[in-house]
Formats: C-alpha cells, sequence, structure tokens
C-alpha cells in the first residue's frame, strides 16, 4: 500500500508538521508510559505519587484508544 500526503503551504503548515513530527511523538508517548509502568511496578511510589502516575497512564490509555 502507498499512501501519500499533500498538503497546501503555508495554509496547512501546522497539519503538515504534526504529520511529519507522529513518530517522534509515538516514541515520546512510548516512552513516558514505559517510564510510569516502571515507577509504579518497580519503585513503590507513595499514595499520592501513585494515583498521579496513574492518572497520567490512564490518560495516555484513552487518548490512544480514541485512534
Amino acid at each position: 500500500m502507498r499512501v501519500i500526503l499533500e498538503f497546501d503551504l503555508p495554509d496547512e503548515a501546522e497539519e503538515y508538521r504534526t504529520a511529519t513530527r507522529a513518530g517522534a511523538m509515538a516514541c515520546v508517548i512510548e516512552d513516558v508510559r514505559q517510564y510510569v509502568r516502571s515507577r509504579l511496578k518497580y519503585e513503590s511510589p507513595g499514595k499520592e505519587a501513585s494515583k498521579d502516575l496513574e492518572s497520567i497512564r490512564d490518560l495516555i490509555h484513552e487518548g490512544l484508544a480514541n485512534d
């Protein structure tokens, strides 16, 4: 399968930047997801930190589920 994305620049400059940076953004999201998982699983953070980390994890999962 081949896909060609076309943008009318400069009108669609923001959409172009989003499309061209999508791979890097996906890597960052995965890094954050793994960091949160590791903190929760191996570091036994306090109750408040655990709640915050779980909220971040849930936010990431919800965002990815809406694709």
